[in-house]
């Protein structure tokens, strides 16, 4: 029988976390039941030789550099010649059936082109920035102003409070879906193109899903649910990075224009540093709060310093 889902893993120098991700995908899927395609951003970590090596049923496309994420994922995508896609990040691990189960609601519920299920961090955690709604002044508010987490229901935020929703664990419409695993029907991709590739890395994903949604629903499914050691697959170094912030102004200014912007940012900015107040007040709690405080600082820094005319 051939197989139905093609996951597709984006690579840039994450060789340890590729094998334990390829190894969960490999393991929980028995050979026939999906098609699995690598690229390989022009690792210089040996990330290439050892798929070649220890995962003989991988599609490996090697690339002399790294492309980011959105041109890469094309590549894969263009190969596809299964109904579905999943684009799946090097530093997640996928629970047996989670596959299967995002494959078996798409079949189930042909309106769908895309969903994704619930992102699980090493602390127990839920990420924050695994769905969300129409990037916009509102949603915006309602998320940094603890609206959305407050009365989810009521007042979406640009970023949905996970929790509440899987612990409903009912399927959810939504605007977005992050690309750390995001399955997309492929008759819809071919309708509403591929991803974005002016975008490096972030963003994309909420750009491709609202061209996406134009075709079919976008679904949150809280009932299944991946590990995602977030962040170790993109900025080396420790460092707080804002290119997330960056992408995420670049896009929002495509959208709703530059005086809009100017306004978002503004709420970015009073939400970081409400943030930043409320870590540094648990800060002698727990250690962990003061490295949240630190970023959110400089997040805050950042949105200051990026305000249009300054």
């Amino acid at each position: 029988m051939a197989p139905d889902l093609t996951v597709i893993v984006v690579n840039w120098n994450t060789r340890e976390l590729l094998r334990d991700c390829l190894r969960s995908v490999v393991d929980g899927n028995p050979a026939g039941e999906l098609s699995i395609i690598v690229v390989d951003n022009g690792s210089a970590d040996g990330s290439a030789e050892m798929v070649e090596r220890e995962f003989p049923r991988v599609r490996l496309l090697r690339n002399q550099e790294n492309l980011g994420f959105a041109k890469a994922n094309n590549q894969a995508l263009r190969l596809v010649e299964t109904p579905y896609a999943c684009l799946l990040n090097s530093d997640t691990v996928v629970a047996p059936g989670t596959l299967a189960g995002l494959v078996s609601f798409m079949t189930a519920h042909p309106r769908t082109v895309a969903c994704a299920p619930a992102l699980r961090l090493p602390s127990g955690r839920l990420q924050t920035g695994g769905a969300g709604y129409e990037l916009n002044l509102r949603t915006a508010f309602n998320y940094f102003f603890f609206l959305s987490r407050l009365f989810p229901e009521r007042f979406p935020g640009m970023y949905l409070y996970q929790d509440h929703f899987v612990r409903k664990g009912e399927p959810l419409q939504v605007d977005w879906l992050a690309g750390a695993c995001l399955s997309v029907r492929m008759t819809a991709v071919r309708q509403a193109g591929l991803l974005d590739e002016s975008y490096h890395m972030y963003a994309e994903d909420a750009e491709w899903c609202q061209r996406l949604g134009r075709v079919g629903e976008i679904r949150y499914l809280p009932g299944l649910e991946i590990l995602h050691l977030f962040g170790a697959s993109s900025d080396k170094g420790g460092a707080v990075s804002v290119r997330w912030l960056d992408a995420t102004f670049a896009y929002f200014e495509r959208q709703h224009g530059r005086f809009r912007l100017k306004l978002f940012q503004l709420v970015c900015l009073g939400g970081f540093l409400l943030r930043m107040l409320l870590y540094g007040i648990g800060c002698p709690l727990r250690t962990g709060l003061c490295a949240q405080a630190r970023a959110m600082g400089v997040y805050a820094l950042h949105s200051g310093r990026r305000l249009p005319g300054r």
